[in-house]
């Protein structure tokens, strides 16, 4: 029987993730690394909101993949010229995942805006800087989802 990946695409582009839409409306025009440890760690800031977002959608297990995979490239990459190649490998990752719905569209679409915005920096300190802060935001969006899926 031949599968039909334009079903399951379908399907999952048609769930609505209106948290993970705020959260790039808000952030669309400025760099990652200005987005505050306070507003990531707030009630209510944005690991939460997000963490909220994935809590149905994505397994703590898939989340907690992507974050040994994201900290992996943190504690082994040092320049950007390294973190850039094995950041851009998690497109593939996460496509496939999407197909097999492993994840939701909104968190595909959360971690494609991010991996984008990190690199849009204008130099490599900032992307640096750009994957310092998602490595905090990520870390504590693992921390969230799992006090939320308790």
């Amino acid at each position: 029987m031949a599968r039909d990946n334009n079903s399951k695409n379908k399907k999952n582009k048609n769930i609505s993730s209106p948290k993970v839409d705020e959260f790039k409306i808000r952030n669309e025009n400025k760099d990652f690394y200005k987005i505050t440890i306070d507003e990531i760690t707030d009630d209510n800031g944005l690991a939460y909101e997000l963490a909220e977002a994935f809590i149905e959608d994505v397994s703590h297990t898939q989340l907690r993949n992507y974050y040994a995979h994201i900290k992996k490239i943190d504690r082994y990459s040092n320049e950007w010229s390294e973190i850039k190649p094995q950041l851009l490998l998690l497109k593939p990752r996460l496509a496939s995942k999407l197909a097999q719905e492993k994840i939701s569209y909104g968190f595909y679409n959360f971690m494609e805006f991010c991996i984008e915005k990190i690199n849009q920096g204008t130099d490599d300190e900032i992307k640096e800087k750009n994957f310092e802060r998602f490595v905090q935001l990520f870390e504590s969006i693992v921390a969230y989802h799992n006090y939320l899926g308790e």
